[in-house]
């Protein structure tokens, strides 16, 4: 099944690209995050949860959440400010 990844993360290449991934069913979040970092070895998902937040079709999710067919999912780099 295909899913859709959408980067906003300060990560050289990937900031504000889009690339498509396709994942067996049953996949978990953290199972896509593995693909992207040995594409991307910059991309450090083992602290990711610290790091980044991920969105599944605009709601937060975590490193267990479900994908499905279609999905979208989106790498965020909290912002701090004031």
């Amino acid at each position: 099944m295909a899913v859709e990844v959408r980067f906003f993360i300060p990560i050289g290449q990937l900031m504000g690209k889009s690339e498509k991934y396709h994942v067996e069913k049953g996949t978990i979040l953290k199972e896509i995050l593995e693909e992207i970092a040995k594409k991307y070895p910059a991309f450090d998902y083992l602290s990711s949860e610290e790091k980044y937040l991920f969105l599944i079709n605009g709601l937060v999710a975590n490193l267990e959440s479900r994908i499905v067919e279609n999905d979208v999912l989106t790498l965020l780099q909290p912002m701090i400010g004031g």
